[in-house]
C-alpha cells in the first residue's frame, strides 16, 4: 500500500490497482490540485471547498460523500456520521484499516469510539476544537501510526495551524518528512504509537 498526502487533508492511498483519493480541494487555496487517475473519491464534507474538488479528478471514480457501507475494487470503505454533516471514512485493504476523520478534530462519542476500535492508521487533521486536544484524540483511539494532516505547510493560503506544537506533544523530534509512504500490514509499530510526517506531494 503506498499512502501520499497532497496538502490540507487530501491523501491519495494505493492499494495494488486500485487508487482512492479523500478530500481533493478547490483551485483556491494557493496550490493547484494535482490531476490524477483514480478509481475511488471521497469527501469528509461535499460542502467544504477543501475537500469537494471531484471535477479534477481522471478517470471515472465512485464517489462517496455520506455515510454507509461500500465495497469498491477490493477496498472496504466504511463512512460514519461525524462533527455534525460530515464524515469520517474507514478503509480496510491488504488487512490494514485507515481512518480518515476530515478537516476537524472534535470530541468522538462512544458509538464513534467504537467504530473507530482496532485502527491501525489515523490520518489526524491539526485543527482540534478548542478544549480538546489532538494528543488526547490519539489517545482514545489508540491508532498504530498516526499521519498529521490539515496543518501549515508550503504555498497553502487556508489558515491552519503548524506542525510543530502537535510535534512537541507527540515526542516528534524530527520533523523532516517522507515523501511517501510504503505500508505492510508486518511492518506496524506494536508496542507503542508513532507519528509519520509526510510531505506534500
Amino acid at each position: 500500500m503506498h499512502i501520499s498526502w497532497h496538502g490540507l487533508s487530501c491523501i491519495k492511498i494505493q492499494s495494488q490497482d486500485t487508487i482512492l483519493v479523500i478530500n481533493p480541494y478547490q483551485n483556491s487555496f494557493g496550490v493547484v490540485m494535482p490531476k490524477f487517475k483514480v478509481n475511488i473519491a471521497a469527501s469528509t464534507d461535499p460542502g467544504n471547498d477543501q475537500t469537494n474538488n471531484t471535477s479534477s479528478l481522471q478517470g471515472e471514480p465512485f464517489y462517496i460523500h455520506t455515510a454507509g457501507e461500500y465495497e469498491v475494487s477490493g477496498m472496504f470503505i466504511t463512512g460514519v456520521q461525524y462533527n455534525g454533516g460530515r464524515v469520517m471514512y474507514l478503509i480496510e485493504s491488504e488487512g490494514i484499516t485507515l481512518a480518515h476523520l476530515g478537516t476537524v478534530s472534535t470530541e468522538l462519542t462512544d458509538e464513534q469510539l467504537e467504530k473507530l476500535e482496532g485502527v491501525d492508521v489515523l490520518f489526524l487533521p491539526l485543527t482540534c476544537e478548542s478544549g480538546h486536544s489532538c494528543s488526547r484524540m490519539v489517545s482514545q483511539i489508540e491508532p498504530r501510526l498516526i499521519i498529521p494532516v490539515q496543518y501549515k505547510t508550503g504555498k497553502f493560503t487556508a489558515d491552519l495551524a503548524p506542525l510543530g506544537s502537535f510535534a512537541k506533544e507527540m515526542g516528534v523530534k524530527d520533523t523532516n518528512g517522507e515523501d511517501k509512504i510504503i505500508l505492510k500490514l508486518k511492518d506496524l509499530p506494536v508496542e507503542e504509537t508513532q507519528v509519520k510526517i509526510l510531505n506534500t506531494a
